[in-house]
């Protein structure tokens, strides 16, 4: 079995002594493996894993969805307090990225650069297709983009802003896939790179339908034609349990829940799941 734990998310569950903001940090223990993935905006996943008694000293492997503050800000945080042997990324995390409304850009960049992996002595390891952690857990990337309704918004942008800003197409994105003899389960950060273009790109490397997703699919911003028509592929696609968290948005949330083929429940600050 495999047990995924919320250490912080936007919204809070059961336990009210847990602190919440907006991010993802989501806590992975495999047979073989006690896995990090993501940060949140800062420390506050630290205190929430020691509210919840679970020790991140033993963590075998950290892994970072992509270059945005509110999933790697606390990454630094987590340096000071313990060893790290290596930090699994997809490419170009590094770049610096904003968002841009109109005229006006915000950093949403990572709160550190590449001097504090080297300072640490860490093993950096970028991923460009698939990685393995052990034989439940893969770091995946490099996905199919051929769904028309999943295009990158034109606020999210990355490079220089004295120099050469681009549109950020997120092809640093990465996901983490869990296999088990009964399922294949998609653990997603943001899903910049489009829920259904990733769960394509998933179910055909492994040659099965991803079965359950959870976490963010930014949709909180999506309009209703899209989010019917995105529930409507990931049914066809295979999706039977479903716990959408962080940027995913009330909408899609509520319409998942309303739909009697899916198996659906909230996935915010301190809930877990096990996978069997």
């Amino acid at each position: 079995m495999v047990s995924v734990t919320v250490l912080m998310e936007n919204n809070p569950a059961v336990n009210k002594s847990l602190k919440y903001e907006h991010g993802l940090s989501l806590f992975i223990k495999t047979p073989q493996s006690k896995i990090l993935f993501d940060f949140g905006a800062s420390s506050t996943f630290i205190y929430n894993a020691q509210r919840m008694d679970i020790d991140l000293s033993k963590i075998d492997t950290v892994v970072c969805s992509h270059g945005h503050y509110d999933h790697s800000g606390g990454f630094a945080d987590f340096v000071q307090k313990y060893k790290i042997k290596k930090l699994i990324t997809g490419e170009g995390f590094f770049e610096p990225k904003y968002r841009v409304d109109d005229f006006k850009y915000a950093y949403i960049g990572n709160p550190f650069d590449e001097s504090l992996i080297s300072e640490n002595n860490i093993e950096h390891i970028v991923c460009k297709d698939i990685y393995k952690i052990d034989d439940y857990c893969y770091v995946f990337s490099g996905f199919v983009r051929d769904t028309s309704y999943e295009q990158s918004s034109n606020h999210f942008v990355y490079g220089d802003l004295n120099n050469d800003i681009k549109t950020d197409n997120f092809n640093d994105e990465i996901c983490l896939v869990i296999k088990t003899d009964n399922e294949i389960t998609l653990l997603t950060a943001c899903s910049h790179p489009g829920i259904v273009n990733m769960i394509k790109s998933v179910g055909e490397y492994f040659h099965s339908n991803v079965t359950s997703i959870y976490g963010g699919i930014h949709l909180a911003e999506a309009d209703d034609e899209r989010i019917n028509n995105t529930i409507a592929d990931m049914k066809k696609l295979g999706l039977k349990k479903a716990g959408f968290c962080h940027c995913s948005g009330s909408r899609v949330k509520e319409a998942v829940k309303n739909d009697a083929s899916i198996k659906a429940c909230d996935f915010a600050t301190g809930d877990s799941i096990i996978i069997k």
